[in-house]
This record gives C-alpha cells, structure tokens and sequence, in this order.
C-alpha cells in the first residue's frame, strides 16, 4: 500500500478524470466527430496510419499537442475513515485537429464555430471539458508523392478539471516535549 504512513513518495490512489494518453484521444475524436458531422470512421488520434480512404474522402486526425496545469492547485484534507488528500487542478489542453479532404476547410469551420454552440458545450461539459479557444484555420497542405492533397489545421485549447486522491493519513497522535526557560526569575 502506498500512504504516507510508510514514508517516501506517494502516487495517487485514485484519478478523475482517468482519460490519459490514447483514451483522451478517443473521447476528443468524438467530440470532434459530433459538433464537425464528420462520421466517426473518418475522425481518429494523431500520428497513425492514413485511413484508407479515396481522394474524395474528408477526414481528421486530433490529438493532444500540449497539456498545461495551472500554478495554484488546491489540495483539502478528508478526515473520514484513515483520512486522505484530495488534489484538484485545471488543465489546459492543445488540441490540434487536421482536416484532410476536398470539404476539409467546411468540416474545421464548422468545428470552429460548433464549440461554441450552447447544447455542444453542454456535451462537452457532460464530458469534463470546456472550450477555451479556437484558433484560426490555416492552410497546411500535405504533398503526397506527385500531387497534393488539401488540408486545414484548427488548434483547440480545452479545459478539464484533474481530481487526484493521495493516501495521507490523518494524525491521530503525537508526542511532544515543550521546554520553557524563564527569564527573570530569581530563587530565594
């Protein structure tokens, strides 16, 4: 068991949201998919294989470039049971999303402008997270072998709030010793 009763370093017993790594990049390819009406076989995590898709296909790659926590996190004692530590921090995360496709630029727009729509970021905050901001859309294209290939990049910056439960114990006792020097005091 790891709790501060043993002493050296302590790693969270628990984590909310538990989203991390390539689950956070499946939760955000659908929101993606939702809010941009793409279907969800053609929005998937950055840095994998191209779908297998005809030129006529539009589809998306998102994933987490960045992730920043905030400088203030907020750590309150529970005192129920053996007692435990309750650590609470926002977090920023970038969100790079590339179009691909001839409707590349339509799908990113409509994403771009979808966050902000008050029903999505109702899904959204469902979901633990909240936009912050959307970039502009720029114009990445891609050469592939001898032709080129249409494609549009739009950077999501969204908020999530991290939960994360440490073992430390409550302090249910301590000795102590206090000396007193007194100062001035004469002895008859």
């Amino acid at each position: 068991m790891n709790d501060s009763a043993s002493g050296g370093y302590l790693i969270p017993a628990q984590t909310t949201p538990a989203e991390e790594d390539r689950s956070l990049d499946l939760l955000l390819a659908g929101v993606v998919a939702g809010i941009s009406g793409l279907d969800p076989q053609w929005v998937q995590p950055l840095w994998q294989s191209a779908p297998a898709a005809d030129p006529g296909q539009t589809w998306c790659e998102v994933g987490v470039t960045a992730q920043d926590a905030d400088v203030n996190p907020a750590i309150t004692h529970d005192s129920t049971g053996e007692g435990s530590d309750r650590y609470r921090r926002d977090q920023h995360c970038t969100v790079s999303c590339l179009f691909h496709g001839p409707a590349a630029k339509q799908y990113a727009q409509v994403l771009a402008d979808g966050v902000w729509v008050p029903q999505n970021r109702e899904v959204m905050g469902r979901l633990g997270l909240a936009c912050r901001s959307a970039s502009a859309i720029r114009a990445e294209p891609l050469q592939t072998e001898q032709t080129w290939e249409r494609r549009y990049a739009l950077t999501l910056v969204l908020l999530r709030s991290i939960t994360r439960t440490y073992l430390v114990r409550n302090l249910v006792s301590a000795v102590s010793m206090t000396h007193t020097d007194i100062v001035g005091a004469t002895s008859n």
